[in-house]
């Protein structure tokens, strides 16, 4: 717990990652698009204090030395929950997906939480991942990312009748 001024703060980070966007994951062709997104992500760094900046090479895969240190030691993060976001079609075995963020699960499971993902254009194939997923690694949620790009389309809205189907079984 995070103490300060003698109060004491239990804190749930809702929203973190544990990501490789190294150019060993990057796939062929769309090499733009993976350098673009992880030199996008990297330059919010420039908000915080420069002694908190990392070089670019260093921050395109988290490392579990540098998650630790942030997460728990440096943020004082009671709970952290993983939201899994896919990234395949810049990302050959994914920018932060639930398999990743669930290796870290099983190595701090009293600290960490993974939520799983789905993509409506998946079909029945997705659905049928999703059902693993919750049971394999005991989903408590899903991360609904609609901008990933997929089979050339580059987004779905919640609206669109198939995310029903996926909406219904979460």
């Amino acid at each position: 717990m995070y103490e300060r001024k003698g109060e004491k703060y239990f804190v749930v980070d809702g929203h973190i990652h544990f990501w490789d966007a190294s150019p060993e994951n990057w796939v062929k062709g769309q090499e733009q698009y993976a350098k673009g997104w992880i030199e996008c992500f990297h330059a919010y760094m420039g908000l915080g204090p420069p002694e908190t900046h990392w070089p670019l090479e260093k921050f395109m895969k988290y490392s579990e030395e540098d998650f630790v240190k942030d997460v728990f030691e440096e943020g004082h993060v009671d709970v952290g929950i993983f939201q899994s976001t896919y990234l395949k079609s810049w990302y050959r075995d994914g920018f932060n997906t639930t398999e990743r963020n669930a290796a870290m699960v099983e190595k701090y499971p009293d600290k960490l939480i993974v939520n799983g993902r789905f993509d409506p254009r998946e079909g029945e194939a997705g659905l049928k991942q999703l059902e693993e997923d919750a049971k394999r690694y005991n989903l408590k949620g899903v991360k609904v990312y609609t901008a990933e790009w997929y089979n050339g389309s580059r987004g779905w809205s919640l609206s669109d009748p198939e995310a029903q189907v996926f909406l219904d079984k979460c």
